[in-house]
């Protein structure tokens, strides 16, 4: 069809340019709504950093204070207000009490020895121990 031929191509350059348009918009609606969004985008993340600062000092105020200052001693000695360095110390004042009682029923030379060497091993560590916690506290 002649008039098809001759109609077909003026159409066709007339929807390419409708299109080019179209497509210019489209880019020009990206690149304007882009740059009216990248200020509330950067709203939104400086609204996440203070809510997480403010997050981590809410943790910060509601963790219980102590009302006695720490000790100023070293920090590496802080083991001896620990739980297991006061068992240590119960435990050998419950093995030098069994010792004591011990000591009172030993008439043998060799065994008067044990429990006097015991004897100066159990003040060796009580005067380390005060030594320790002076240090410390």
């Amino acid at each position: 069809d002649p008039e098809a031929a001759k109609r077909l191509p003026r159409q066709m350059l007339e929807l390419q340019a409708r299109k080019a348009f179209a497509t210019q918009t489209l880019a020009d609606m990206d690149t304007h709504w882009t740059s009216r969004r990248t200020p509330y985008e950067e709203n939104v993340k400086g609204f996440t950093a203070s809510l997480d600062k403010m997050k981590k000092e809410l943790i910060e105020a509601r963790r219980p204070r102590s009302l006695v200052p720490p000790p100023p001693g070293p920090a590496i000695m802080s083991f001896v207000d620990g739980t297991l360095f006061n068992v240590v110390c119960n435990v050998i004042v419950i093995l030098n009490l069994a010792c004591i009682a011990l000591a009172q029923h030993v008439t043998h030379e060799e065994s008067m020895f044990l429990t006097h060497a015991l004897d100066q091993v159990f003040l060796l560590w009580y005067v380390s121990e005060l030594l320790v916690r002076a240090v410390y506290h």
